[in-house]
């Protein structure tokens, strides 16, 4: 179900809900996390701000909505949710964008198109010589 607000910018597609996956299912996956910790930035004869460089490789392009998933920190068990986080295409810097006013954040910078789908599942297969219709 694709969930539509009017805004001062007119209508966009709400963010992805939150997704958890597990540690394994991470692992599975192949997703990258890393910390991003903010910094420095200078604009065209600004005072510096403070903020945090986003790569492109973590911003997805989904329905009218520019954003990223950020990761909580993992539960004892290992399981982590992530929630999809507005990112603002207004200053590209490099292969990214700095967004001022962002704290340090573990941010999915591989891999993350992946959290917009069911997490992986393990299969089972069927025994062999067994042809998946249970004739041998």
């Amino acid at each position: 179900m694709l969930v539509l607000w009017l805004g001062a910018g007119g209508a966009r597609a709400a963010l992805p809900p939150p997704v958890s996956w597990s540690a394994a299912q991470q692992r599975a996956s192949g997703l990258r996390i890393e910390r991003l910790a903010p910094g420095d930035f200078r604009r065209a004869r600004q005072a510096p701000l403070r903020a945090v460089w986003v790569p492109a490789s973590a911003v997805l392009f989904y329905a009218g909505q520019t954003f990223t998933f950020v990761a909580t920190r993992p539960a004892a068990g290992g399981d982590r949710q992530f929630t999809a986080r507005v990112v603002s295409t207004a200053w590209p810097r490099g292969k990214g964008y700095v967004e001022p006013g962002w704290s340090s954040l573990d941010v999915v910078t591989g891999g993350a198109d992946l959290l917009l789908t069911p997490p992986p599942v393990a299969h089972a297969l069927p025994p062999a010589g067994d042809g998946g219709d249970g004739q041998r």
